[in-house]
């Protein structure tokens, strides 16, 4: 019993400090920016609506408390069902982040997000090289070959449908005056599809027209 008044003074000091931490004068209001990460997407879908998924989230709890969960940016994880269609209406609450206990979640905006899904297609295309300018009056243009002349597509059906042909960057002719090659970006017809090569060689033959 000689540790009696040791022990009481110890609980005395634990629960003000408890009710220090959880009193309204140390708590505050802060808003974050946490994004959506979806789990279990299937290998032949892919979210083409909406492009940022991302929710404006407000918490209340104790302020050095509110410190450590913005440091430690907490995500929305979302779990989608094995069976999806099209679209699919999430819905996002407080649990879905995992906060401490002691946090509160007062506000999410917007609180549903509607995904829209399309299904993954690849396709084999030609390149095609747009051209910007004209040879110079006595040149003509005799070959454009390309390296590799086609290539894949990997992307959303919407974005691919109707489509055939990938253009690369413009070939300026204006600077050519003989027989030349150069290296031209492929450019993607959306941000969502991804093409097998990046770049493609360029091979220009010209004729000097004879007066």
């Amino acid at each position: 019993m000689k540790n009696f008044g040791l022990k009481v003074l110890a609980v005395a000091i634990a629960l003000s400090l408890y009710l220090f931490v959880h009193s309204q004068n140390n708590s505050s209001i802060i808003s974050l920016v946490v994004p959506v990460e979806l789990r279990n997407l299937p290998t032949n879908k892919v979210v083409i609506l909406p492009a940022l998924r991302q929710a404006q989230v407000s918490i209340k709890g104790p302020s050095f408390m509110l410190r450590e969960v913005a440091i430690s940016a907490p995500t929305f994880r979302i779990d989608l069902p094995p069976e999806l269609g099209d679209r699919f209406d999430v819905v996002l609450t407080g649990a879905d982040l995992a906060l401490p206990s002691a946090i509160e979640v007062v506000s999410i905006s917007p609180s549903k997000l509607e995904l829209i899904f399309d299904s993954i297609v690849t396709k084999k295309l030609p390149l095609e090289v747009p051209k910007i300018g004209s040879l110079p009056e006595d040149y003509e243009l005799s070959e454009i070959r390309l390296e590799p002349s086609e290539i894949e597509v990997t992307g959303p059906e919407t974005e691919l449908r109707g489509l055939t042909s990938i253009p690369t960057r413009p070939l300026d002719l204006r600077a050519i005056s003989g027989d030349s090659e150069s290296v031209l970006a492929v450019r993607g017809p959306g941000s969502l599809t991804k093409t097998s090569i990046e770049q493609v060689k360029v091979f220009i033959k010209v004729n000097q027209i004879q007066a």
